[in-house]
Order: structure tokens, then sequence, then C-alpha cells
């Protein structure tokens, strides 16, 4: 008799540890899932926010630009860019393009307005009024653009004159896709 007592208790414990351990596993398999999910959505975030910071990256930069003394005309103008020294940047735009967070970079003469390199409405780069500084290897590209005053020195009649015109600054950052 007491071996049928404990054959039948020995059962039912049995069979109580089976189904903790199938809640435990169904439990944990619960969280995983949810853990997937949370993690999904705030990495799509953190992906949007990186764009984000790029974009503000690259305005920043174009913005500060005209302040480089690197590229700066001189004192009398403390924002103006030399054009001679862009020309010059062109040239080794390639060497230079790991310094700068854009893909690409370039000067558009504004004012007064370009005739002589227009070609169907567009302005015909790299051109007089127009510089390639760098560009980059990929075809989309988000473009941002401020507006600088480009100046150049030259010499009339004997006379050295400053000459300034309306540039624009067009930078390009990659698009995720």
């Amino acid at each position: 008799m007491w071996s049928m007592v404990n054959l039948k208790i020995s059962k039912s414990a049995q069979f109580q540890i089976q189904q903790m351990a199938f809640m435990i596993i169904a439990i944990f398999i619960f969280f995983a899932l949810a853990a997937i999910f949370v993690l999904q959505i705030s990495l799509s975030d953190l992906e949007g926010s990186s764009a984000d910071i790029k974009t503000e990256k690259a305005i920043n930069f174009l913005s500060t630009i005209p302040s480089m003394t690197e590229l700066s005309f001189d004192d009398s103008c403390p924002n103006c860019l030399d054009r001679d020294k862009l020309v010059v940047l062109s040239d080794f735009g390639v060497e230079y393009k790991r310094f700068f967070p854009l893909e690409s970079l370039k000067a558009f003469k504004v004012y007064p307005v370009p005739e002589d390199n227009i070609v169907a409405g567009e302005l015909n780069c790299p051109s007089r009024d127009c510089i390639v500084i760098f560009e980059g290897s990929n075809t989309s590209f988000q473009e941002y653009a401020t507006f600088v005053p480009v100046c150049t020195k030259s010499r009339r009649q004997g006379i050295l004159r400053k000459e300034c015109e309306v540039w624009k600054l067009v930078g390009g950052i990659e698009l995720r896709e």
C-alpha cells in the first residue's frame, strides 16, 4: 500500500515540475521577444538620430568654411573667401576630402549672374564661375548650401582692386538607403 501512495505522489510531483519548466521557458521566450521588439525600436531611432547628426554637422561645417583662415581673403573682410585659394583647394580636393565631413563640395557664382558658362539653363562645371572642390563617388546626395562672398585682387591700370562676388557653397552628404 505504501508503494502505491508513493507512486501517485511521485507522478503528481513530476507533472508539476514539468508544468513549472514549461512555464519558465514560456516566460523566457516572451521576455526575449519583448527585448527584441524594444531593441528594434531603439535601433531605428538610433539610425534616424545618426542621419540628423550628420546633417547638422554638414550644415555647421558649411557655415564655418568662410571663417577658415586657410581660405580667408584678408583681414579687411573676415568672412570672405579667396577665389584663388578655392581654385588651389580644388586641385588638391581629393587629398583634403578626408578632413571635411562632406561627400561633395562645390562653389557656384550667383551674383553678378554668370553669362558665359550657362548651357541649357545650367551652369557648366568646372568653369570660371563654378569650382568643384571635390565630389563623392556616390550619386545620391542630400545637398545643403550657404551664400558667401568670394573676393579676388586684381590690378587694373596700375591700381590694386578688390572685387567681391556672391557665391553659393553647396555641400552634399550621402543618403542612407
